[in-house]
């Protein structure tokens, strides 16, 4: 089996580390061989021992929690199902079948590190939503004692770009109420528009988007 890294000593005398894969070198900064090989071995035990340390963790949960090791997003998105009523329960259904969090639903907690985190954030269907759930998943998961550690520290989340939103225009307005019929809606429109709640100036409660957000 082939050594991921290696030594290699170079023609002035100088030991260095050699990716296997990458062929990517790293110097030792030394010429004595048998302090370049401790120096691999601590490069190897540093490599290791997350691992060790993951090893380790598994076999105590499997002694006091053995559903830690099995538990996947799919039993937490379950989980928060049942939290949730009326429309919030609706779009929580349509949330954890979107593409983005597919990714996670049969990925066990206890695997899961900030890759497949950035996976989700980064897919093409991703969008402010899928911040804001994830987070609130992330959450809940920390929160019930299901994750031992966060996935990603806040400072790595992205940030929450809502996109732009603005009120509609007197032109768009007047367009409005000549399309429609009823006298009712019509006064209504006025009525809003006299009162701010259709102008730009409304921005701040009452926005309108080119289009809707993605999950």
């Amino acid at each position: 089996m082939l050594e991921p890294v290696r030594l290699y000593r170079r023609s002035n005398g100088i030991y260095y580390l050699e990716d296997a894969t990458t062929r990517k070198q790293t110097s030792l900064r030394t010429k004595v061989k048998s302090v370049a090989q401790q120096r691999l071995q601590a490069h190897k035990q540093a490599a290791e021992q997350p691992y060790l340390n993951l090893t380790m963790a598994k076999a105590y949960l499997s002694a006091k929690s053995p559903e830690m090791l099995t538990r996947t997003w799919g039993d937490l998105m379950d989980d928060i199902a049942i939290a949730y009523k009326g429309a919030t329960r609706e779009r929580w259904g349509k949330v954890i079948i979107s593409p983005p969090f597919l990714l996670l639903k049969a990925l066990p907690l206890i695997n899961t590190d900030s890759s497949h985190f950035l996976a989700v954030l980064r897919h093409p269907r991703a969008g402010v939503s899928t911040n804001v759930w994830l987070r609130i998943m992330h959450n809940r998961a920390l929160d019930m004692g299901w994750l031992l550690a966060p996935v990603l520290h806040k400072k790595l989340w992205p940030k929450i770009k809502y996109k732009s939103r603005r009120g509609i225009t007197l032109e768009e307005h007047r367009k409005i109420v000549a399309a429609e019929y009823d006298l009712d809606y019509q006064l209504y429109f006025e009525l809003l528009w006299e009162t701010g709640g259709l102008k730009p100036i409304s921005l701040a409660f009452i926005g309108i988007t080119s289009t809707p957000d993605r999950v």
